[in-house]
């Protein structure tokens, strides 16, 4: 395939859905300096986004225009196209649906979490008889599937695929630049970004954040989860916003990844840590999943598990500068070596550019 092959991105977002901006829109202008052209056509408009972030209910009038437009876009897409395709073609939709789109295409999938969970655990029958296997079906028809860590990776190989390259997300590191080190003499800033949807990740942690509070000034930042009031502990919580994300981090002195351990959060791939180490910012994440991949626990960042391995990690952080500054540092050249765009460039632009 030559540097003029056609590659359409198949994002199920615009610019402010996480995962196709993290996945997708941040690779295309650099993909681009390197001959690889691609064209984005997101399914989901921003407009949507943005209702889902307010906790309104998308309008099902233009969904459906979004849906229709996809499938007009995928009957004009050259016949020599490749087709980067975020998950699915067509969520909520049965895969003999999506197959005749896919048939003269050289497919690559690119996943970054356990989509195919919200269809084999969904409470109605129905959804469960129809969609179950679609993701499956979609990794096995698939010439080259992107995963976002292990997990998924080796869910992907038992599916079928033919050929599975783990991807981690990464950060332009233009937007990330570190932090510099905090006033001893402020409270401690624990931070924390996402959206409502995992604020109750923070949540659980508030037992932890209050015992800790009662015997040493901290502040707590949640950016993105939405309003937030947890008794006992002083919480300043911030929208989101892309422009402001990486100053908003810069602003923490210790940045936690809280998760439950199951199988959805096993697919998570880990953003919120990189987003941090990205910075310079020390971490504590929970002890699940790709987190354990990122986190060499005590060289570049803290693991914990129990209230007592949540309380022990943040507390020692809060004692100590000096190994603060150590773990930030050792973070931030992680993620210059292997969760940036540029480590990650080359092996994607090779993917994209294979032959089928």
């Amino acid at each position: 395939m030559t540097q003029t092959s056609h590659i359409v991105a198949l994002c199920r977002y615009d610019t402010l859905g996480a995962s196709s901006r993290v996945r997708m829109w941040q690779f295309v202008p650099h993909l681009a300096r390197q001959g690889v052209q691609v064209r984005v056509l997101p399914l989901l408009s921003n407009a949507y986004v943005e209702s889902l972030y307010r906790g309104k209910c998308p309008d099902v009038f233009d969904v459906a225009r979004s849906y229709g437009r996809r499938m007009v876009n995928l009957l004009q897409v050259e016949k020599d196209a490749v087709l980067w395709v975020e998950k699915e073609l067509l969520p909520w939709m049965p895969f003999l649906l999506e197959q005749p789109f896919l048939r003269r295409h050289r497919l690559v999938v690119d996943c970054d979490d356990a989509v195919w969970l919200r269809y084999r655990d969904h409470r109605n029958p129905l959804w469960r008889a129809l969609l179950r296997r679609k993701i499956d079906q979609v990794f096995a028809r698939a010439d080259v599937v992107t995963a976002g860590n292990r997990w998924i990776a080796d869910h992907a190989r038992a599916a079928g695929a033919r050929e599975v390259r783990i991807l981690p997300s990464v950060v332009d590191l233009d937007r990330y630049s570190a932090r510099k080190p905090g006033d001893a003499n402020t409270p401690c800033r624990i931070g924390w970004i996402g959206s409502p949807a995992t604020v109750h990740y923070l949540k659980a942690l508030g037992p932890v954040l209050r015992e800790l509070a009662a015997r040493r000034p901290l502040q707590l930042i949640c950016i993105g989860g939405g309003p937030l009031q947890l008794d006992g502990v002083a919480v300043e919580s911030r929208p989101w916003s892309e422009s402001m994300e990486a100053e908003e981090i810069r602003r923490f002195d210790i940045g936690v990844m809280p998760l439950s351990d199951g199988d959805w959060e096993k697919g998570k791939c880990g953003y919120k840590l990189i987003q941090y180490m990205a910075c310079g910012v020390p971490v504590v994440g929970s002890r699940v999943g790709a987190n354990c991949d990122i986190v060499a626990e005590g060289q570049d960042g803290l693991l914990a598990g129990t209230d007592a391995e949540w309380r022990a990690a943040l507390e020692g952080l809060m004692q100590d500068i000096s190994l603060c500054q150590r773990l930030g540092a050792a973070g931030r050249r992680k993620i210059e070596q292997g969760y940036s765009v540029p480590s990650r460039l080359d092996e994607l632009a090779a993917v994209l550019r294979a032959p089928g």
